[in-house]
């Protein structure tokens, strides 16, 4: 019997149905797919499941059907370059565009802002907890998340960094666009965020409850936009997906949202581009105990989009 064919679920890859996930890499249609599935052909780290199951970054899916074959694979590369703010021989400041993975993972094929850093630096490549994964990489944004970050470049420097990161003592400040209107101009959500107990990856805040892990963002008002309020975002903690799941529990999911978007919005009258998040500014001490403060732009996608609603 030929060896079952493996496909690891790539890092920076959202949530997705298993028929769709396979169907998209084995030439196969989606029915067909569908069929092997229900067959026990198709397991997800050793296990049988339905169709509509999600899996997720690092799920093993294993094929035991001797027909099936890898589509042919196209390396896909990130047209879009990070923007050096500022550099020393500590420190990488750069503004992330939106559509780049931080860093890699099993199977990812594209390049990462970790694979850009080493690139642009070759000493990067031997700093970090993990350098052989996330080079130089102290903290994240998701893929569909612009904004500014900072690299390390030494050991010493990731390792102060880091610190600052657990302790809360950097400033991390974003621009958010929610959908309706906030009923107080300036606020605070302290829900703890916990990941929902279903297969799909996603993270949960409920009011009241205390399972998961502390959170904390803090918001004020800058401008309402056609039936949307733009924000600045100041979060305490750094939860995954903190932002956009601590809107969503209180009703106003962020614009362009696919993962957290409010299910009884059934189309969104003015479609966004993506995700309408951007780290617009991040702060920190350095070596020398300076604060040192910098701002990200926003990006020509949202500023088009923000033009487009009178913003």
């Amino acid at each position: 019997m030929p060896e079952p064919l493996t496909i690891i679920v790539e890092a920076g890859n959202e949530p997705t149905r298993l028929d769709v996930f396979v169907a998209a890499r084995i030439e196969k249609s989606r029915t067909q797919v569908q069929k092997l599935i229900k067959a026990g052909v198709v397991v997800v780290n050793g296990k049988t499941h339905a169709p509509h199951d999600m899996v997720r970054p690092g799920d093993i899916v294993s094929i035991s059907d001797a027909e099936a074959t890898l589509r042919p694979r196209v390396t896909e590369t990130h047209s879009a370059e990070p923007t050096v703010i500022d550099e020393d021989e500590n420190y990488l400041v750069v503004n992330k565009p939106s559509g780049l993975v931080v860093h890699g993972g099993p199977g990812i094929h594209e390049e990462t802002l970790a694979d850009w850093a080493v690139e642009h630096d070759m000493h990067i490549s031997m700093v970090g907890d993990r350098p052989n994964e996330r080079p130089g990489i102290v903290h994240r944004l998701d893929r569909d998340v612009s904004g500014v970050m900072v690299i390390a470049k030494t050991q010493r420097a990731f390792d102060d960094l880091k610190n600052q990161f657990q302790n809360h003592t950097i400033t991390k400040k974003y621009l958010a666009l929610v959908h309706g209107f906030l009923k107080v101009d300036s606020g605070k959500i302290d829900f703890a965020i916990a990941r929902k107990p279903d297969k799909s990856g996603l993270m949960v805040a409920r009011p009241g409850s205390t399972e998961g892990r502390a959170a904390e963002t803090h918001f004020r008002v800058l401008k309402t936009l056609k039936g949307m309020t733009l924000v600045q975002v100041e979060t305490l903690t750094g939860r995954t997906h903190q932002i956009r799941v601590h809107f969503k529990a209180i009703g106003h999911a962020l614009v362009g949202d696919p993962l957290y978007k409010n299910r009884r919005l059934k189309i969104e009258k003015y479609k966004a581009p993506r995700v309408c998040l951007h780290a617009a500014i991040l702060g920190f001490t350095d070596l020398k105990r300076n604060e040192r403060r910098y701002e990200a732009p926003l990006p020509a996608d949202l500023q088009q989009y923000f033009a487009r609603l009178g913003g």
